[in-house]
């Protein structure tokens, strides 16, 4: 900057759910749920986006009264890291940032994670729509279940598959782990877990629920959070009954997802809720219900002159 010249100011904008907006450190929590209206400051025409959309519901167990398979993990919402978007400077911006799906139940479908969206725009790279930028929410497996065999975990964003249910057999099969995607470099999901199959024999433990593990993207949210992996549940069995444990549900940059339901003590136990922003609800071990996933999270950065 030459002396005497403008001063340039760095500015940060978050939108957080059940908080409020907060500008350059200062919270206005006057409306703590979206949309929120925004408005871009004059001489401002380039945003730098951070933020992601929400997780979807863990799938409950599913419905059936001698051998039930554990619930898939919920999957990731998609995420970006310092986007550009360009915009009118002056224009009012509507702001919405996902809420998180809800759990399922054997009798029950899990909901998808909500949209966080901005809108209107110029254009933002690598987005097809020129209008309206969205990031995706997460998804869970469609509807109800009756089999022996778990259930696949949700698709991360509709970019990253879940991973598939464990059969049922006389040994059954562990749910599959997920592997992350990312779009033009730039966007990013993960898919949930799948659940464990039962066993053919009632009175015979189900196997685990499938867990995270990928630690390319993992080691990020590890750092950032403390948290350990979400796991799977493992199997078990009432003795009249065997069910599969729940798969886990899908970590985001900025959240870990729930940890699969197990069976112990022959009580089929619920999956846990993810925590932090964009990451999926654990599944439901055998007939439990699954887990919640968690609430999107925007942050805009920006430049003005003084």
């Amino acid at each position: 900057m030459a002396l005497g010249g403008p001063i340039i100011r760095q500015h940060v904008v978050e939108f957080i759910r059940g908080v409020g907006v907060i500008t350059d450190g200062v919270t206005d929590a006057s409306d703590t749920t979206s949309p929120w209206t925004w408005v871009v400051p004059q001489g401002v025409a380039q945003l730098f986006v951070t933020g992601c959309s929400a997780g979807a519901g863990g799938q409950g167990g599913t419905n059936n009264a001698t051998a039930s398979g554990g619930g898939g993990g919920g999957g990731s919402g998609m995420c970006v890291v310092n986007l550009p978007v360009e915009v009118i400077p002056g224009a009012s911006l509507t702001v919405t940032v996902g809420q998180g799906g809800t759990g399922g139940q054997p009798t029950v479908a899990a909901t998808n994670g909500g949209d966080t969206s901005i809108s209107p725009v110029i254009a933002a790279v690598g987005n097809a729509n020129s209008t309206t930028l969205v990031l995706l929410g997460g998804k869970f497996t469609n509807g109800v279940s009756t089999t022996a065999n778990g259930r696949n975990g949700g698709d991360g964003a509709g970019i990253a598959g879940g991973g598939a249910g464990g059969t049922s057999s006389a040994t059954p099969t562990v749910g599959n782990n997920a592997a992350d995607a990312s779009l033009n470099g730039m966007w990013y999901a993960i898919g949930g877990a799948g659940g464990g199959g039962a066993h053919t024999t009632p009175g015979s433990a189900g196997a685990a629920g499938g867990s995270m593990s990928n630690f390319r993207v993992a080691s990020w949210t590890h750092n950032a959070t403390g948290a350990a992996l979400p796991a799977g549940g493992a199997g078990g069995t009432t003795g009249s009954a065997s069910y599969g444990g729940g798969g886990a549900g899908a970590f985001s940059l900025w959240g870990v997802g729930g940890n699969g339901g197990g069976n112990a003590s022959g009580t089929a136990q619920n999956g846990g809720n993810a925590t932090g922003y964009g990451a999926g609800g654990g599944g439901g071990g055998g007939s439990g219900n699954g887990g919640n996933g968690s609430d999107g999270y925007l942050r805009i950065l920006y430049w003005s002159a003084d």
